[in-house]
């Protein structure tokens, strides 16, 4: 990462290392507000953010869960409004972003799995780790991370703990990149 306020620069290996190769990448709730909006982000989290996606480019698909676009949506919606939470919805529904259900698209008609066996499987899967702070709608991102060999995308110290101690790699690699 450039160095603009004379602090030390970034290794990119701790934000995106180049020996991933092409890989699967889940966002959750903040990096997904990182990505799509400015209003919730500091200078350092943008300036990970965006090196994020400039250096994984064509090298990451980028998933999320319907839940969490759920939540998106509502949180900007209480900072700006239900319009601009409508256009940020379909700046979602336009963009490359893949959006799951369970481990379905969520333009599927044929769910393979229902949403309440989906919040079954995560309160199970919450019950496994009861000293990590998330809530359900993180726990299914986790899961569906865990059903490959998926990475993280995550400021969120929680759902980066629990992530890693299912084993999944998350990134950016330390909390110290983004806050400084």
């Amino acid at each position: 990462m450039a160095d603009t306020d004379g602090e030390s620069s970034v290794d990119d290996s701790l934000v995106f290392p180049d020996d991933i190769g092409t890989a699967i990448v889940f966002l959750d709730k903040e990096a997904l507000l990182a990505r799509l909006t400015t209003d919730h982000r500091s200078e350092r989290k943008q300036a990970v953010v965006d090196r994020f996606f400039e250096i994984s480019g064509d090298r990451a698909y980028y998933v999320t869960d319907a839940y969490v676009v759920a939540e998106v949506i509502s949180a900007f919606r209480s900072k700006r409004g239900a319009h601009e939470a409508l256009d940020l919805y379909e700046d979602i529904k336009d963009s490359d972003l893949v959006v799951q259900h369970g481990s379905d698209s969520w333009e599927s008609n044929n769910l393979t799995a229902s949403p309440r066996t989906v919040l079954d499987a995560a309160a199970e899967f919450l019950a496994q780790y009861p000293k990590h702070d998330v809530s359900i709608q993180e726990a299914i991102l986790i899961l569906q991370a865990k059903r490959g060999d998926d990475y993280l995308f995550s400021f969120d110290g929680p759902i980066r703990k629990l992530g890693r101690a299912c084993g999944l790699s998350v990134y950016p690699v330390t909390e110290e990149i983004y806050l400084g």
